[in-house]
């Protein structure tokens, strides 16, 4: 009974110093609020729509399931976005409350492996599909396997909001930017891998990070992340549509 009297107080006067607002919703006094936490329904497979995924096959069809657990609208899209351009181990926690309260189907996999981020985002603690990673392995006994890098000098893909078009010219930067994605763990073979990541939009960083475990002997089984941003096909045939 004590300790939690001292943890409360304890909580309470970190509250003053260092305030918290919702990340989603801006709520006083939440880091992810009830509500916007209500907006992570559930993970669904969104792996059709993602034009990048079908070309790491010669198959015109993904080349493995992608879960997704939200949609990249609204406030789940504010959250992620918050979360990404912060170090701050509260908003760590409240996405990794947010997959414990919805584990992802289980993959025939053993090792889970984080999306690539820039050392610049790791050195600062910002590395989010690498706790997005550490959650899932946690809840299945996994190993996590921090194995994959971008080219010096290569900027990450800018996630867009929810509503924002993508342009060909866009879609094209996004895959080039994806093939110099390696994998610096020689051997892999034998390793069946999970990737995850935070927001899915193409595919394309999805698509390189399999070419790199492929590259090195592993087979990526499936991947999961945190959110998925509309198929840009759609959104650029429904700008070019005739009303």
């Amino acid at each position: 009974m004590e300790g939690q009297w001292i943890k409360q107080q304890w909580n309470e006067a970190l509250d003053l110093l260092y305030p918290r607002w919702c990340a989603g919703c801006g709520k006083w006094d939440e880091d992810l609020c009830a509500r916007c936490r209500e907006e992570f329904a559930g993970w669904v497979d969104v792996s059709e729509h993602l034009p990048y995924l079908s070309q790491v096959t010669d198959e015109l069809r993904p080349a493995f399931p992608v879960h997704a657990l939200a949609n990249y609208t609204g406030a789940v899209a504010a959250a992620i976005v918050s979360w990404k351009n912060m170090a701050d181990r509260r908003m760590d926690r409240a996405f990794c409350d947010v997959i414990s309260s919805h584990p992802p189907p289980k993959m025939p996999g053993t090792v889970v492996v984080p999306a690539p981020s820039s050392p610049h985002r790791s050195r600062q603690g910002r590395f989010v599909a690498g706790v997005i990673a550490s959650a899932i392995a946690d809840l299945y006994g996994l190993e996590v396997a921090n194995v994959l890098r971008r080219p010096r000098g290569a900027a990450l893909p800018r996630v867009l909001a929810g509503a924002a078009k993508i342009r060909p010219a866009s879609m094209q930067a996004r895959g080039r930017k994806a093939h110099g994605i390696r994998c610096i763990r020689a051997d892999m073979r034998g390793q069946e891998v999970v990737l995850v990541d935070d927001v899915v939009t193409t595919g394309a960083t999805l698509a390189g990070a399999s070419r790199a475990v492929k590259s090195c002997g592993g087979l990526v089984r499936g991947a999961f992340v945190i959110a998925a941003a509309k198929d840009p096909r759609q959104m650029n045939a429904d700008a070019h549509t005739v009303t």
